[in-house]
């Protein structure tokens, strides 16, 4: 039995100033994939790692039924620009090495996402299963 991460992204209006889901984070995608490593940095998941930061109060009602439906344990978030640096500096296999950022900070999102449409200040907000 292994641990696998769930999450979401959430984008902040400026009309209203709430947080609203934007994107749901499929396990194809790399930032999805089981890789302990990202998970440890993460939120200290399956390996040393930083204290997980808890569910924002203030997330999107869309956001708190995922957690409530199939939410387990360790909830946490970072802002987008904050998992994918994680992402780059955590390959998933030894034989893959660590990314250079592109240039584009579109193509880089893509990549580990699938997503191209996010942007820096989006927020990640994410939880485990094992």
């Amino acid at each position: 039995m292994g641990t696998d991460i769930h999450g979401v992204v959430e984008e902040l209006s400026s009309s209203d100033n709430a947080w609203s889901l934007v994107y749901v984070l499929r396990v194809n995608d790399r930032a999805g994939a089981r890789n302990y490593k990202q998970f440890a940095a993460l939120a200290g998941v399956r390996g040393e790692g930083p204290e997980p930061r808890g569910l924002p109060s203030d997330i999107s009602d869309a956001t708190r039924y995922l957690w409530e439906t199939i939410g387990d344990h360790t909830p946490s978030w970072l802002f987008v620009s904050e998992a994918v640096q994680i992402f780059q500096e955590r390959p998933r296999y030894i034989a893959e090495p660590a990314r250079v950022p592109e240039e584009d900070w579109c193509d880089e999102v893509e990549y580990w996402f699938g997503e191209s449409g996010l942007k820096p200040d989006d927020r990640f907000v994410f939880w485990f299963d094992s």
